[in-house]
């Protein structure tokens, strides 16, 4: 009678780890995966939108990197209308910011206006963006380190 109850046990425990083995790894059990690539391309959309919503506080806080990344969002048109004033604009205040400008977004700024307007009005852009990348590998390099 032990017996039986013992060899009852391990049938019972070899059918739950067979169920657990046949769920791992199988496709059906990931969620909401689309079923087209243009469910795709929405969720994307939908993701970039909630994105760049999610920006704008930090961005009216004086955040350069929220500046910088709202700012390309409105250049190549990621979860906004494309909008190359708005985006001048904010890589103009996220370039200019005395407390840590943005290397990236005066590099941004510098080819846009090289673009639509002259490489005069560019080039003290990209001049900020290098003297910006310099300043900030001489601090990486204080203390002795190369």
């Amino acid at each position: 009678l032990i017996k039986l109850k013992a060899m009852g046990k391990r049938n019972k425990g070899h059918k739950a780890r067979k169920k657990k083995k046949s769920q791992v790894g199988t496709q059906d059990n990931l969620p909401n995966r689309p079923r087209s690539e243009q469910e795709l391309k929405f969720n994307i959309r939908r993701a970039e939108a909630s994105m760049t919503a999610s920006l704008l506080p930090y961005a009216k806080d004086g955040s350069t990197k929220a500046m910088a990344s709202l700012a390309q969002a409105y250049h190549k048109g990621k979860g906004v209308k494309k909008n190359m004033d708005k985006a001048i604009k904010l890589y103009t205040e996220a370039a200019s910011a005395k407390k840590k400008p943005s290397i990236t977004a005066a590099y941004n700024l510098a080819s846009i206006l090289n673009e639509r307007e002259s490489p005069d009005v560019a080039i003290p852009w990209f001049q900020k963006a290098a003297s910006y990348e310099i300043d900030l590998r001489n601090k990486r390099n204080v203390g002795g380190h190369s």
